[in-house]
């Protein structure tokens, strides 16, 4: 387990330094992604939470969260999305599109798709900052943020449940391929449960019932992508874990004003 978790850390985040593993190792790592994505959140949280002690600004403060976020993970995902917006906007198919995926360069479409993201997100966790702070309770965003981190990497696991992946082709080394080539399903729903419980317990049923619905409602476009072309690689999962990490932004907003 001790291995499993180090494996995770070192791959998703800077937090620990990576090193050789196993391919059974690594395997195993991806069960504990919900774990690695609510320990960055904890830490990005602390950090805007200090800002706007500092500087008594919302919006500010928000940013330093997807900042910390972005450095913590070196822009894993970010560049995941950035890669799937633009493969989509340049209009190709199969094997060209995945051509597009791979390339290190970040078009226009990625561009835009990345600054659309950060303000989106930007937005959202100002309001909820300012409605804890209305509340007096500031504190309370730490475990809001707890639950999203856990809940967006649990995005990770969602798309190895519900589509295959596509072979690497003329790739030597498919890292998706190597992390999800035995994924076992059901820790996916086991997540699940655990996270329907806690939400249940510290917010209520609607939370989790929203946050489920908007997760899949973005998810949903992707798969069909992915349908199209065959399968998906770790562009997939990137973009994924952060449609899934604005839904959770969403469905909080969304909580505290109904």
């Amino acid at each position: 387990m001790k291995q499993n978790l180090h494996a995770a850390f070192s791959f998703l985040t800077i937090l620990l330094q990576g090193k050789e593993y196993t391919n059974s190792t690594m395997q195993k790592s991806v069960y504990y992604y919900p774990l690695v994505g609510a320990v960055i959140f904890f830490i990005s949280a602390c950090l805007s939470l200090l800002f706007l002690a500092l500087i008594n600004n919302y919006f500010f403060s928000a940013l330093i969260f997807l900042l910390s976020d972005c450095i913590l993970i070196r822009g894993l995902h970010h560049d995941g999305l950035a890669d799937i917006v633009d493969a989509m906007g340049s209009g190709k198919r199969k094997e060209e599109f995945r051509i597009i995926l791979k390339d290190s360069r970040i078009g226009s479409f990625g561009v835009l798709a990345l600054i659309f993201y950060f303000l989106f997100a930007a937005s959202l966790l100002s309001q909820l900052l300012e409605m804890n702070a209305a509340n007096n309770n500031t504190c309370f965003f730490l475990l809001q943020m707890l639950f999203v981190g856990l809940w967006s990497r649990l995005g990770l696991l969602a798309f190895p449940v519900v589509s295959e992946l596509y072979e690497p082709g003329n790739q030597k080394i498919s890292l998706a391929k190597i992390l999800f080539a035995n994924f076992k399903k059901e820790y996916f729903f086991y997540w699940f449960v655990f996270l329907f419980f806690s939400s249940t317990l510290c917010f209520n049923t609607s939370l989790i019932i929203m946050c489920t619905s908007f997760s899949f409602l973005f998810t949903f476009p992707l798969y069909k992508i992915a349908q199209r072309e065959n399968g998906f690689n770790g562009d997939f999962l990137g973009a994924n874990c952060l449609l899934w990490e604005l839904a959770g932004f969403i469905s909080l907003v969304l909580f505290y004003q109904l």
